[in-house]
């Protein structure tokens, strides 16, 4: 068992993950069984498109329990983010 999922970021890691059917399934078992999501960049990519959909309309990524880090300059606000985001404890 596990209580969340980091995706990582980067163009190659991004390109790399999408290839693989397995990895975009996990983050969508991960976000429907309302599993935290750590996301870095272009990992967002990975993200089901129900959250993407959701995103700006009615929910924004912390309240779908969803970490995303922009930059390597944002780590400290990322990490915090991630913490509180498994403390809340979605399911």
């Amino acid at each position: 068992m596990y209580d969340a999922v980091y995706v990582a970021g980067g163009k190659e890691s991004a390109k790399a993950l999408k290839l693989v059917p397995q990895a975009k399934e996990f983050v969508r078992e991960a976000f429907q069984h309302f599993k935290t999501i750590a996301i870095g960049s272009e990992g967002a990519e990975l993200l089901p498109a129900e959250a993407r959909n959701a995103l700006g309309q009615s929910q924004t990524f912390a309240e779908m329990g969803i970490a995303a880090s922009r930059s390597d300059g944002d780590i400290p606000s990322f990490s915090e983010s991630i913490i509180k985001a498994i403390a809340k404890y979605r399911q």
